[in-house]
């Protein structure tokens, strides 16, 4: 059972005076809020003290335990990249830790609660392996994204060397020989297992036997180093007993499914634990014979750990559900989570009726489901057969029912999520679905995009009993759907060459203002649906464009918004002027930063306090209280109820001078006087004043524009300011223009 928020956060309070402390600092103005899981990669486990683990996860970061897998928390102070390959402890110093990470190597002397990046020597490449000579751990071995050699350092990592000539572009585990340093074993996708006898400076492959050169793990028995197990990604187990000079299968009880993670109990060796699919298998024979000893519900197992002192206690992690634990030698395993907030969220929606609903949908996690604003989550799976939610739309009248957009088309549930069933009648020949809309005036009519080629749109007017294809957005890929939200039959489609709009339901299409690049993100302003912003991949760069006459025209409003990709966007439904934004780094992909608008995309301000360096994919906002904003991230859900900050506002003040009379106004409205008057706006706002003279004066002229041509004046708010408007009383008889 997944603990609540509140119970978490006074678990980890309590846990400070016995040791276990917040390794990610202060509270910051995006909290997160779950759901607990996700992707862990690798786990290691402290050789003096197993209640100390460390889980490496695909996309969140590391995450430490201090009271066996109880609770756990984030440790990410100095990672810039989230993405964990492998994890590694001193074993001499357990304080002392390594990660490989996408963006290389990091060392941390504190037990996680501080990381660093030890690169000198090392090509700016990610990093797959790492390996500490247990004899001398300040020798580390390193293995390198693409066909990099084998890094060494003599030092703890501060300084690296290549070594060898091992082109392994895949090494997915590295060892040094316990009772010889000098020997060490590579096991890599491509090349099977590879051996070094002196120490990394040659490499040689040594695969006799293996009908299977795909090694996922490979582990060492410390006791007699002549036996090594080698997990394949299609050849099930092999087994070597004179140091990889020959190998034989050792598959019997396993299924023929990839083994991505081996273990080997370090107090009888001949007891071991493999990860095929969604078990984990036991042999107590030296790989002999297999019988499963768990089966994880639905994630395939990746890494597998023991407890270095007395071997009972075993952890799991999976490809989805997080981490699994047993504490007698497998008999019987348990979600240990509370707090390792590791899943993948693409979808975030609220519930626009009872606001305190949220759904997450996940890249191969499923759906998730809160009712307190993320106190607390359950899966809603039932009758989902694949996990990966790529869009969800909630029927803004009835919200128990909703559509979810998946490789397997679309599924429907009327049921709050409870149960779905596959509503695909009409789109079997396309099943991939990544976008889903309801029309929110008639919800029974839904439009759904296919995210493979052919780019098909479908439309049901019956709520998905039967689906019938619409006129192509374009010629290329739909990436997202957007509906108005006042004439339904009004759409807007963002595809690859550009944004299409639709007045009669799809029937027929036409390009928009916006058109020769790739529309990835749209937003519809609820109050004023005329208003649009996307986000367009162009020739002139990417960037957020606005249109406030229903995509007939575009203006760039991208201050702020320097190189970046722009992954979702959302307007504020009871404060039009305030838009948010998540974002990518445009030349890498790596984690951009949350942005806020309050001048209706004029100016756009970063927000990613307590989500540093973590991607955000998708953002919702609640729309009865809408200072509470929701992110999707690479770790989970994050909320901040704190609005963003208030625009600064500047007063305009219009004198009028002279004996004549006449009125001033202005656009944007807020001057409208015969006399003198004044008005506020936010900072960056453009006014344009004109004047107009009663009958019998004349206007002369302006002080105080920015620029003045005739009548018109134009002032831009950066600061308080003050304009005189002069008229002229002309005597009777004199001819009058009304204006000069």
């Amino acid at each position: 059972m997944q603990l609540s928020r509140f119970a978490l956060s006074l678990v980890t309070l309590l846990g400070i005076a016995g040791g276990l402390t917040q390794l990610d600092g202060a509270a910051q103005p995006w909290t997160t809020r779950g759901p607990d899981g996700g992707r862990v990669e690798v786990l290691a486990v402290d050789p003096g003290d197993a209640a100390v683990m460390y889980a490496g996860t695909a996309w969140a970061g590391v995450f430490k335990t201090t009271d066996r897998g109880v609770t756990w928390i984030a440790a990410n102070d100095g990672l810039t990249s989230r993405r964990i390959e492998h994890l590694a402890i001193d074993p001499q110093s357990p304080a002392t830790v390594y990660l490989a990470a996408a963006d290389g190597l990091y060392k941390s002397t504190d037990a996680a609660r501080t990381w660093r990046p030890i690169n000198n020597g090392l090509p700016a490449l990610g990093a797959q392996s790492i390996a500490v000579d247990p004899g001398s751990p300040n020798t580390l071995y390193a293995a390198l994204s693409l066909t990099h050699p084998v890094h060494k350092s003599l030092d703890g990592g501060e300084t690296w060397v290549p070594v060898g000539d091992l082109r392994e572009g895949n090494v997915m585990a590295l060892l040094v020989d316990p009772q010889n340093a000098a020997t060490l074993y590579a096991g890599g996708l491509s090349t099977g297992v590879m051996k070094s006898e002196d120490a990394g400076a040659t490499w040689r492959q040594v695969t006799s036997g293996m009908t299977n050169l795909a090694v996922e793990a490979l582990v060492i028995d410390r006791s007699a180093p002549a036996t090594l197990y080698a997990g394949t990604r299609s050849g099930g187990v092999f087994k070597s007993m004179d140091g990889g000079g020959s190998w034989s299968a050792a598959n019997n009880g396993l299924p023929t499914l990839a083994v991505r993670a081996l273990a080997i109990d370090p107090i009888t060796p001949t007891t071991l634990y493999a990860g095929a699919g969604t078990a984990v298998y036991k042999s107590t024979d030296g790989g002999s014979s297999w019988s499963p000893s768990a089966t994880l519900i639905h994630a395939d197992v990746l890494a597998l750990a023991i407890d270095e002192r007395t071997a009972t206690q075993i952890v799991a992690g999976t490809s989805f559900e997080g981490v699994f634990k047993s504490g007698d030698t497998g008999g019987s395993w348990a979600a240990a989570n509370a707090g390792l907030i590791a899943t993948r969220i693409l979808v975030v929606k609220v519930d626009p009726r009872s606001p305190s609903t949220i759904y997450a949908g996940t890249d191969i996690g499923g759906l998730f489901k809160s009712v307190d604003r993320g106190e607390a989550w359950v899966g809603s799976n039932e009758g989902l057969p694949l996990r990966g939610i790529r869009d969800l739309a909630i029927d803004p009248q009835t919200t128990a029912t909703l559509y979810a957009a998946t490789a397997g088309g679309v599924f429907k549930s009327t049921n709050g999520g409870a149960t779905w069933i596959a509503v695909n009648n009409g789109v079997t020949a396309v099943p991939f679905i990544h976008r889903v809309a309801v029309d929110p005036q008639t919800p029974n009519t839904v439009y759904a995009a296919s995210g493979s080629l052919p780019p098909e749109l479908f439309k049901t007017t019956d709520g998905g009993q039967t689906w019938f294809k619409i006129a192509r957005a374009a010629s290329t890929e739909t990436a997202t759907i957007a509906i108005d939200p006042v004439v339904s039959t009004t759409l807007y489609a963002g595809t690859f060459s550009g944004l299409s709009k639709s007045t009669d339901g799809g029937t027929s299409w036409s390009m928009t203002g916006l058109s020769g690049g790739r529309v990835f993100s749209i937003a519809i302003d609820p109050q004023q649906p005329a208003t649009l912003y996307a986000y367009e991949s162009c020739c002139n760069g990417p960037r957020v464009m606005k249109s406030i006459n229903g995509g007939a025209s575009w203006t760039p409003v991208n201050n702020g918004l320097t190189n970046l990709n722009v992954t979702s966007l959302a307007v504020d439904p009871l404060t039009s002027t305030t838009v948010y934004a998540t974002t990518r780094r445009l030349s890498t992909g790596a984690p951009g930063p949350v942005f806020s608008s309050t001048d209706g995309g004029v100016t756009w301000n970063e927000m990613s306090d307590g989500i540093t360096n973590l991607a955000a994919n998708a953002i919702a906002i609640d729309p009865g209280a809408s200072d509470r904003v929701y992110a999707g991230t690479d770790a989970g859900i994050f909320m901040t109820a704190s609005p963003p900050p208030a625009p600064r506002q500047f007063a305009l003040s219009v004198t009028r001078t002279g004996l004549g009379r006449g009125t001033v106004t202005s656009t944007p409205s807020g001057i409208d006087c015969g006399d003198d008057c004044g008005a506020t706006y936010v900072e960056g706002t453009t006014v344009t004043l004109r004047a107009t003279a009663a009958l019998g004066s004349l206007f002369i002229g302006w002080n105080g524009c920015d620029a003045a041509s005739g009548a018109t004046c134009i002032v831009s708010m950066n600061g308080d300011r003050s304009v005189t408007a002069q008229f002229l009383g002309v005597p009777i008889g004199i001819p009058i223009g009304g204006e000069r």
